[in-house]
Order: structure tokens, then C-alpha cells, then sequence
């Protein structure tokens, strides 16, 4: 390693883009500027491929598990709920052989004396507002089978060798409610990459995430239906536990003849970075998502975007205009933000793209190097701390 420094990520093998993989690719993307080679430290190595084979550099360090990833993906996912945080608190990762080590995975204990810095995403490690039981009706079996969940999936614990943050204020109320701990929030960073210039025909509704059910694309349709004269895309990646939603989402579209909708499955980079631009508007329906990079990411490309009223997408969006409760307030949102003259909607966006300076890459990695940077010996760049 550059420096002798030897750095670890704790994070599992990843399935598709999206958020974690966000924050850890540019987490790597970080250290190699310091000439820092991270080693992935699970018991399967990453599978860079899935993840568009993105420019970074990074080794692989395996080790053990309570029960190996590969077991785990084997049983049913109830049961799974279940045993990953066994797996974790038990797994055999030889972290004291690290002088850093970035731990992506709440439940892998730090050995004593390593500097570290856990992240918590949220709700595998806390629950969700209104995922409470209600006392009142306790002998009720869907309350009795919530209590039942609580006694058996306890929260992973809060280990006192690692040093917690996470990424949203709203994360960070859940966790203090929970365990009486208010770990710093750290906001994820919008991916890098190169934009192009906005086309001069620039319109229509973006939906960009994951394709499945929580994300709630189907309240995009149903805006789609209201405003049958406006384009709507609907992109995002799909794996194998996707397809029967997607499925349903394209039955939707033909039964009712959406012929303003167009989905794209799996976009490259490329593609991403021209929906982005080519779009004006970006419509996120997620409840109580727990931050929403997405959504950074889009405002940070120009776009106007109209995001569920819950989360911490309230954070990334601070103007009441933008958000809403049911899908009958998205309708009335989106109606008032097409009534806007183009000049109006920039000036809200150019507001929105100043607020999410705390999502730029540059100002996460600054945030995230800090402490490698002092240990690897290197002056802090200038910039925002």
C-alpha cells in the first residue's frame, strides 16, 4: 500500500447499482487519489461487472461468516431476515490486521483500538416509522406476530469499538429513538460522471431507481394517466426478485394505453447520464425512502423534482411545492410545477442544486478521507469540510 497504510471496506457483494453501491464506489474512487488500493474484506469478492466495471482499483481479502453468503441466499428470505445478524456478529474477517477500515455492514464487530467508521443505512439495522406495536391491540395476530419479530430480530447492537454515522437526519432520529445514540449524518454523494449538454427539446417526467415495489412506480403511472400530453421514462436496474413487478408495471401500461410511458431497463452510465439531462422534471414516489442519491443526483442535472413528503427526501428537498402525501397531490404538483414558466423552474432549481452541495462527490470523499488522510500523513485539500 502507498503510505504502508493498509485500508479495508466491509461490504457485501453487490447485485446492481444503486445507493450503498454508490457510497462505497466513491469511497474507493477517494482513496486511489491518495494512492490507496482498499481491500474488500467479505467471503466472496465483488462482482465489478454487475456494477458497469466502473474505473476504480481494489484487492480482495476473504474471510468467514457465521453462515456464508452463499447459504444465506439459499434459505428463504424470512429466515434470512433472521440469521444475517448471527452471520455478522460471528463472521471472521481478521479487521486488526487494517489500520482503517470503512465498514458498510452494522453487526461486524471492530477489534479494540481500530479506527473505523461504520455506516448505517437504516431500516435492516432500525425500523421504520409506524413498524411499531400498538399495545392497544396486542392480541390481534398481526400485532402478535410483529411483537414476535421484534423478540426474535433484535437490533444487530451497537458495538462499542465502531464509530457510527449515517446518512440522513431521518435515519439518525430512528437510530437515537432506538438506541440512544446520534451518530453524525454524512450525506452520500451523487455518482461521478460526466454529463452531457442538455438537449434544446429538454421535457417530461424521469423516474430513475430500482425496479421494485417500494420505490412505487406505479404512482408514476397513474400520474402518466393524468397528464396523458406529457412523456414519462421510467428507468432503473431489475434483478431477478424485480420481475414480477416490472411484469405488472408493463400490463399496467398496455391494459390502460400509456402510450406516453417508455421504460428502460438496466441503463448504462451513458444512458443515465442522458435521461438525466434530457429530462425536466423527476418524479421519486418512494415512502419513508431513507435518503434518495437519486434524487441529488437528479437536481444536481437540472432537473425539477417532485419527491414523497416522508424520509429523508424532505431533506434534499426543503420546499413544501415539491413534495406530497398521495398520489392525488403528485397530480396537483406536477400540474402546477407544468403551469411555471422555464425561467421560474430554474430559479427553484438553481436554489435546490446549491442546497445539495453536501451531495457532491468532492464534498462526500473530503468528509469520508478525513482521518485516512491523517494517518496516510496528507494535507487536507481545500474545499468544504
Amino acid at each position: 500500500m502507498t503510505n504502508g497504510l493498509r485500508v479495508g471496506i466491509v461490504a457485501h457483494r453487490f447485485a446492481c447499482p444503486g445507493g450503498i453501491q454508490t457510497l462505497v464506489l466513491e469511497l474507493v474512487a477517494g482513496l486511489n487519489e491518495l494512492g490507496i488500493v482498499p481491500e474488500f474484506v467479505w467471503d466472496e469478492p465483488q462482482d465489478w461487472h454487475v456494477l458497469g466495471d466502473p474505473d476504480v482499483k481494489a484487492a480482495y481479502n476473504g474471510g468467514r461468516l457465521g453462515l456464508s453468503s452463499k447459504t444465506l441466499r439459499a434459505i428463504p428470505e424470512s429466515l434470512r431476515r433472521r440469521l444475517r445478524p448471527l452471520s455478522l456478529r460471528h463472521a471472521k474477517l481478521g479487521l486488526d490486521s487494517y489500520d482503517f477500515v470503512y465498514n458498510f455492514e452494522p453487526g461486524v464487530k471492530m477489534p479494540k483500538g481500530l479506527p473505523n467508521l461504520c455506516w448505517v443505512a437504516g431500516p435492516g439495522f432500525v425500523r421504520l416509522p409506524g413498524d411499531r406495536i400498538d399495545w392497544n391491540e396486542i392480541r390481534k395476530p398481526g400485532a402478535i406476530k410483529l411483537l414476535l419479530s421484534h423478540l426474535t430480530n433484535p437490533l444487530t447492537g451497537i458495538d462499542k469499538n465502531s464509530r457510527y454515522v449515517t446518512h440522513s437526519e431521518f435515519i439518525a432520529d430512528l437510530i437515537e429513538d432506538r438506541c440512544g445514540l446520534r451518530p453524525p449524518v454524512i450525506w452520500p454523494p451523487a455518482r461521478s460522471r460526466t454529463l452531457p449538454a442538455a438537449p434544446p427539446d429538454r421535457g417530461g417526467f424521469l423516474f430513475l431507481s430500482r425496479f421494485e415495489a417500494f420505490k412505487r412506480a406505479d404512482s408514476v403511472l397513474n400520474l402518466a394517466r393524468a397528464l396523458p400530453r406529457q412523456s414519462f421514462t421510467l428507468a432503473g436496474a431489475v434483478i431477478d426478485a424485480d420481475l414480477e413487478y416490472l411484469a405488472r408495471l408493463r400490463r399496467r401500461i398496455a391494459n390502460e394505453g400509456l402510450a406516453n410511458v417508455t421504460i428502460v431497463e438496466n441503463p448504462s452510465e451513458a444512458s443515465v447520464a442522458g435521461l438525466l439531462v434530457s429530462h425536466d422534471l423527476f418524479v421519486f414516489p418512494a415512502m419513508w425512502e431513507h435518503f434518495g442519491i437519486v434524487t441529488v443526483e437528479a437536481i444536481l442535472a437540472g432537473c425539477l423534482p417532485l419527491v414523497h413528503d416522508t424520509g429523508g427526501q424532505r431533506e434534499i428537498v426543503p420546499f413544501d411545492l415539491l413534495r406530497f402525501r398521495t398520489d392525488e397531490d403528485l397530480v396537483d404538483r406536477a400540474r402546477r410545477a407544468l403551469q411555471m414558466s422555464a425561467a421560474d423552474r430554474q430559479k427553484i432549481v438553481r436554489k435546490l442544486q446549491a442546497h445539495a452541495q453536501r451531495g457532491t462527490p468532492a464534498h462526500y470523499r473530503q468528509v469520508m478521507l478525513r482521518e485516512v488522510r491523517d494517518l496516510a500523513g496528507r494535507p487536507m485539500s481545500p474545499g468544504p469540510g
